[in-house]
């Protein structure tokens, strides 16, 4: 089981830097309230996010942490800095110390927004800092 989850993760990380060709993503911190709402054009893809945060969620560590393959919640807040034409140039992702590896399924959905230009034009004529939030939950009900 541990090999199984060390080469899931070895992978996801994988696909984070073949997606990331000149684009940061990184864990930290924000002034998340006081910056502008990101502006996103479309939806996340829930059903390969709840796949991949199913797998994660089974560790020991987020188990412990009270996270349940089959029944979760995740919150996570994120920091993108936008140029004017919407290219998003860093992501900064609100690091989950209790369960590593949720900040990277949420790396991985914005990095997906990112590549298929879903986030708007700033009208600015610099790149700025936009904050946002990714929920999203399981339950046996959402199966």
């Amino acid at each position: 089981m541990m090999k199984k989850l060390r080469f899931f993760l070895l992978a996801l990380a994988g696909l984070v830097a073949s997606a990331a060709a000149g684009q940061a993503v990184e864990t930290g911190t924000a002034p998340w309230d006081t910056l502008p709402r990101a502006r996103v054009s479309d939806a996340l893809e829930y059903p390969l996010m709840y796949g991949w945060a199913k797998q994660l969620l089974a560790t020991d560590s987020c188990r412990k942490a009270g996270y349940r393959p089959d029944r979760f919640n995740i919150d996570t807040r994120y920091a993108v800095l936008v140029a004017p034409d919407g290219d998003v140039r860093r992501i900064v992702i609100e690091e989950n110390k209790a369960c590593p590896g949720v900040d990277l399924v949420v790396g991985l959905a914005l990095q997906g927004l990112s590549r298929t230009h879903k986030f708007h034009r700033t009208g600015e004529d610099h790149p700025r800092w936009y904050a946002g939030r990714i929920t999203f939950s399981g339950s046996p009900q959402s199966q």
